[in-house]
């Protein structure tokens, strides 16, 4: 059975999200900057040491990164599939098709590479020039990670041609974008049919209980830092996927499933509070340790595309409304720049708190000192990217959607 992918324009509280979600990881690691009365947080564990380090542990449990690196993920399947599918739909034959995968390939290529080039240089920079290493008695294993071998010239060409992480902690999640982006026009092959869909998924799961992923990353590891695939590279092909899936929800069976359901009150209390309890999942599923880190991942992705289904098919709720306010909306304008540049800008409010606060204060005040460090890195990393985001973000890919209409204009006859 075809399945059809329902296009309802651009919807700007979709962005608003994912400015949103950069804005939690970058809370999240802030917040695990410095210890918190000796102790180290321990990432979603709950552990009673002291009231201060336990009130730690909840706002880094609340500000879930690793669960907005998988809404990222289905929020970039669900949109490329859309963006997609809306350039091709029209295209007749080979050649055509091929220009348009020519033409989608250099837009990617241009919205993608430009900021990783960025935020790697100003990595190489920031080390060389405005780096000092921080005291690890007081700082947290995660800040004491930064740079661990040195930054050199090769250091650079290796994060250039993403095969290494050390100038950007969080590049792992661009190399996985990447080359889930190149993945898109296959993917969307298996989209177009129900029984192809189903397949696919079935072997993505196969894959994954075979531990396909975790050898792949062993065979592509270069040192302990640095590697081709990710170990978990199947289920984020996964969370591309179930994206994509969610643009070919019919609106007319899904309305009919609902007035089926009405009478079901279970499936009613979950249809009418579907929001509230995916964000349920997304915060807490992973601390509470009952499932496998595979499945895990599966149950953030699913709460993350009924958010994103939600927000694009049935834009109303308080959720919307906190998308569609200004602050939210510059947020997801920037989110892309925000989150290249975090990791360096929270070094740096790092170095400004090591700077001006007490040793004492420090050791004594931990929670203080991530909450400072925290606002410091939002106060830094905000300016940053709004201004990476009108002079490198924009104009490339500017340049890119050029690009791809002159890739697709057709000849004068």
């Amino acid at each position: 059975m075809k399945l059809t992918v329902n296009y309802l324009g651009v919807n700007d509280n979709l962005l608003s999200l994912r400015g949103i979600a950069a804005m939690a990881v970058l809370i999240f690691h802030a917040m695990l900057s410095f210890k918190v009365d000796g102790f180290d947080t321990k990432l979603y564990e709950i552990r009673i040491n002291t009231i201060s380090s336990v009130f730690n542990q909840l706002i880094v449990l609340l500000f879930n990164g690793s669960a907005a690196v998988i809404f990222f993920f289905v929020h970039s399947g669900f949109v490329l599939m859309l963006s997609f599918h809306n350039r091709l739909s029209d295209k007749v034959g080979a050649w055509p098709r091929l220009v348009c995968l020519i033409s989608y390939y250099s837009r990617r290529t241009f919205r993608l590479y430009p900021t990783i080039f960025t935020s790697i240089v100003a990595g190489y920079f920031f080390y060389h020039y405005v780096y000092v290493p921080i005291e690890g008695t007081y700082t947290s294993k995660w800040m004491s990670s930064f740079f661990p071998k040195g930054v050199d010239f090769q250091e650079l060409i290796h994060g250039l041609i993403l095969i290494s992480h050390n100038l950007n902690k969080f590049l792992w999640s661009l190399v996985v974008e990447v080359q889930l982006s190149i993945l898109i026009p296959f993917l969307y092959f298996f989209l177009k049919d129900r029984r192809l869909s189903v397949f696919f998924i079935a072997l993505l799961v196969a894959m994954v209980l075979l531990n396909l992923g975790t050898q792949l990353h062993e065979a592509t590891k270069i040192d302990n830092k640095s590697w081709v695939i990710h170990k978990f590279i199947f289920s984020y092909v996964l969370c591309f996927f179930i994206g994509g899936i969610c643009t070919t929800f019919s609106l007319d069976r899904m309305k009919i499933c609902y007035d089926k359901a009405k009478y079901i009150w279970l499936v009613q209390f979950v249809i009418k509070y579907r929001i509230e309890l995916s964000l349920f999942v997304l915060i807490f599923i992973r601390p509470t340790h009952i499932l496998s880190p595979e499945l895990t991942i599966w149950g953030e992705m699913i709460a993350s595309a009924l958010i994103i289904y939600n927000t694009y098919y049935h834009n109303e709720g308080w959720l919307a409304k906190i998308a569609a306010h200004p602050i939210s909306r510059h947020l997801g304008l920037i989110s892309y720049s925000l989150y290249m540049y975090s990791t360096i800008c929270i070094y740096a409010a790092a170095m400004i708190v090591v700077s001006y606060a007490p040793r004492d204060f420090i050791l004594q005040y931990g929670l203080i000192t991530n909450l400072i460090t925290t606002c410091l890195s939002i106060i830094i990393v905000v300016p940053l990217a709004t201004v990476a985001f009108y002079i490198v973000e924009k104009p490339l890919m500017t340049m890119g959607k050029r690009l791809s209409n002159i890739i697709e204009r057709e000849p004068d006859r």
